[in-house]
């Protein structure tokens, strides 16, 4: 019987680097190969069925040249109670990044103009929360930018409108 086996290395790259070998039972073999990101050796070893062995080495490189696409979610349009100064508003970023199983987190920058604030709240996942704190009637803009392993960068800006509500006034005496 003739058999025929297939290696990785590394062989713990993941996510989906698997390979697998099938026979049609005719003598064809089927080496299916999933590569991820980054340089693997694949090596093919065919055995007959008197013990000779034929081996099979390749090097492939898998390039990830795919930016990660960001989402800004929440609401746009806040409005400053009366007799208040100052509003917040909760937003959330995700970030969707085909080729690298994990987000770094590390490599997010974000910001929010016009003297807008924000405090960083709980991350789940590839969704990160913001609570923005907006100091006036206005327009404002978040912006988020992120870096994966390979360099490719994604960028997403949001547009905030601010607005006063009409202050409660005591009525006039004359």
């Amino acid at each position: 019987a003739v058999t025929a086996t297939a290696v990785m290395n590394p062989a713990s790259v993941q996510p989906g680097t698997q390979v697998s070998v099938t026979t049609d039972g005719n003598g064809q073999y089927l080496v299916d190969v999933h590569f991820a990101v980054g340089t693997t050796t694949l090596t093919i070893s065919i055995v007959d069925a008197s013990g000779n062995v034929t081996s099979m080495t390749y090097t492939v490189v898998v390039l990830d040249n795919t930016d990660p696409v960001l989402t800004i979610v929440g609401g746009t349009q806040y409005v400053i109670s009366a007799c208040e100064t100052t509003t917040t508003g909760n937003v959330s970023v995700q970030i969707d990044d085909l080729c690298d199983e994990a987000i770094n987190w590390n490599n997010l920058v974000f910001s929010v103009s016009n003297g807008a604030t924000f405090v960083t709240g709980a991350t789940n996942g590839n969704v990160r929360d913001y609570v923005l704190t907006f100091p006036g009637p206005g327009t404002y803009v978040a912006t988020a930018t992120y870096t994966d392993a390979s360099g490719n960068v994604g960028t997403v800006s949001q547009t905030f409108t601010v607005t006063q509500v009409a202050g409660n006034n005591p009525p006039t005496i004359y």
